[in-house]
């Protein structure tokens, strides 16, 4: 987290007031083992797959455009007890998340 006058600058961009995570699916850190998927979530679309399934864009470029990091939509399938996100870019992941309870 960067708060106020602590900045950090990624692709020529300079981030404050910014959150980064690093995503570790199944042991694996998306971050550091992908030199060029890194992205920004979306926090909009994010908050709409809590109550629906569909296709949203979780992720995008760093410049804000999906497609120059090579991010697509995210098919959401929300299950009885848990919430499918299958990408439909070049990485074709699929996670699988316990859903919270209501």
């Amino acid at each position: 987290m960067f708060k106020d006058e602590i900045s950090i600058e990624y692709e020529k961009i300079i981030y404050s007031n910014s959150a980064f995570i690093e995503p570790v699916i199944d042991g694996n850190n998306l971050t550091t083992e992908s030199t060029d998927r890194k992205g920004i979530v979306v926090w909009n679309e994010v908050k709409k797959t809590i109550s629906k399934s569909g296709q949203f864009l979780i992720l995008t470029c760093v410049c804000g455009i999906a497609d120059d990091g090579g991010f697509d939509l995210v098919d959401v399938k929300r299950k009885e007890k848990s919430v499918l996100w299958k990408f439909k870019d070049e990485s074709n992941w699929i996670w699988e998340f316990d859903k919270f309870p209501e």
